[in-house]
């Protein structure tokens, strides 16, 4: 009887019951961890992927929207400040990405000067949307140079203030040549 009561109420909500979810993928690890997601079966209404580089990039096939940030004839930037600088040019492109959006979900690698600081200025982003922000960064491998620790807690201090829950994960070990 319960369960047939359950089953009942689950089938006369709306989609409009649900909040609106988008999942964005900041640099290389960001993409990285998030490859194998599948908007529509995991309830994402939008993935968006953010980064430096072209190639991870296009690498990533799931995602709805794309966003370079700075030129490839550029190069890399070297910096967390170059980084957001140029990010700062495509604030608005990004904010329009998360229009909307009660939930976003950012994933990405907290040691890296574009994911990590992509994932920073988006959870600003989201927060001033009104959006609840959920961070998952991983933490660089233990062979990494401290210069990539030290980045990565300069990267968990700014999105604990802008993120509502923040999750910290081991590094990915999977095979990606970009």
């Amino acid at each position: 009887m319960m369960i047939y009561i359950v089953i009942r109420e689950v089938k006369q909500m709306e989609e409009a019951d649900y909040p609106a979810v988008a999942l964005v993928a900041c640099g290389l690890a960001g993409i990285v961890m998030s490859l194998d997601v599948e908007g529509k079966r995991y309830g994402i209404d939008r993935i968006v992927a953010i980064d430096t580089s072209d190639r991870a990039l296009n690498a990533f096939r799931n995602a709805n929207q794309k966003i370079m940030i700075g030129e490839r004839a550029a190069g890399k930037p070297k910096t967390a400040e170059q980084v957001r600088k140029l990010a700062g040019k495509h604030q608005s492109t990004i904010q329009q990405a998360l229009d909307g959006m009660q939930l976003v979900i950012i994933v990405g690698g907290a040691a890296g000067f574009a994911g990590g600081t992509l994932a920073t200025l988006v959870a600003e982003f989201a927060q001033r949307n009104g959006s609840l922000v959920l961070a998952l960064v991983s933490w660089p491998f233990p062979y990494e140079p401290r210069q990539r620790r030290r980045q990565a807690l300069i990267t968990l201090g700014s999105l604990i203030k802008h993120a509502n829950s923040v999750l910290l994960t081991r590094q990915i070990y999977r095979a990606f040549v970009v």
